[in-house]
């Protein structure tokens, strides 16, 4: 039974060609943990009885285990204090910048196509109308129970869908 669910699952018999898809994964998941940042810590490499090879961040029990030294200086990763340190840096040098030269300027928004426009356009006119059309306007919260918007609420929504107008309806 073992033999046969192991045959449905695509993995190899004792020197067969066929690559299991799970070993495929198994392998590009251990690449991965072994180039990431986060893998800076320890990895471990062992074959298990039916001769496969695992990767894992903690040693297993019932294996012999090689621990892998990862250099982070090959991969340009930089960690602990260093990256720490490195990531202060670049944000007081930032702050530095804003207070010399200001705010920078935000970049442009990119143009929409014109179907986006006029459906924006359309959709900011039905919310006007919808909002201006009742006196309370019915909201979900979080847990999904239905509430009365705030007045205040309600004015602000009617300001961004005049906004909206003002954007997309040219």
């Amino acid at each position: 039974m073992t033999d046969r669910l192991h045959r449905q699952a695509g993995h190899r018999k004792h020197g067969g060609g066929k690559v299991s898809p799970a070993l495929v994964l198994m392998g590009a998941l251990a690449l991965a943990m072994i180039v990431s940042p986060a893998a800076a810590g320890k990895i471990y490499k062992w074959v298990d009885e039916q001769g496969g090879t695992h990767y894992g961040s903690e040693r297993p029990v019932d294996a012999p285990a090689e621990n892998l030294r990862v250099n982070t200086e090959k991969t340009g990763t930089v960690t602990g204090q260093g990256a720490l340190a490195a990531e202060q840096k670049k944000i007081d040098e930032e702050a530095k910048a804003i207070k010399e030269k200001g705010v920078p300027a935000q970049p442009p928004v990119p143009a929409l196509p014109r179907k986006e426009v006029i459906q924006r356009c359309q959709r900011a006119r039905a919310e006007l109308a919808n909002i201006e059309a009742h006196g309370q306007m019915r909201v979900r919260d979080e847990k999904g129970n239905i509430t009365y918007a705030s007045e205040d609420a309600r004015q602000k929504r009617i300001a961004a869908a005049k906004k909206a107008i003002n954007e997309y309806c040219h």
